[in-house]
């Protein structure tokens, strides 16, 4: 499940997660058990992220350290 919360007051009424969801935030939240939250600072850390459902769970992945600025052994 996929939650998305847009602005302060939207992600004040946050009360934390059932199993295994996903929650998306114009603004830092703390940390909740059973989320996996991708706010701005999240965000600034992994760059642009993809989440596939396999059949053994969600399978993520990020940007990070692949972004056209950041010159890596890849490039």
């Amino acid at each position: 499940m996929v939650t998305h919360f847009q602005g302060k007051r939207a992600a004040a009424g946050f009360r934390g997660c059932g199993t295994r969801e996903f929650v998306v935030s114009s603004t830092d939240l703390p940390d909740w058990p059973g989320c996996e939250i991708f706010d701005p600072e999240r965000l600034a850390r992994t760059g642009a992220v993809a989440i596939w459902q396999t059949p053994t769970g969600p399978r993520i992945e990020t940007a990070a350290g692949r972004r056209l600025w950041h010159r890596g052994k890849d490039r």
